[in-house]
């Protein structure tokens, strides 16, 4: 066996299996990813700017309602 048949002997198998190695590679790679934690630096009176700022989703009144004390008469 050469080189040349070990590329071209069942290359449909090869290109699809290099694809999905790919793919893998890259969902695994962007999990992965993390952000370092910024923390306040000391004696500069304010924090530093988060390069990728998170949004929480808004509170709706009816989500907060169970978590209060009914009204007391």
């Amino acid at each position: 066996m050469n080189g040349r048949d070990f590329f071209t002997r069942n290359w449909k198998a090869k290109v699809i299996s290099l694809l999905v190695a790919v793919l893998t590679w890259y969902l695994v790679a962007d999990h992965l990813k993390v952000d370092e934690p910024q923390y306040p630096i000391p004696g500069t009176g304010s924090s530093p700017a988060r390069t990728n700022p998170t949004t929480a989703p808004a509170l709706d009144e009816s989500l907060l309602a169970p978590l209060r004390n009914p009204p007391t008469p």
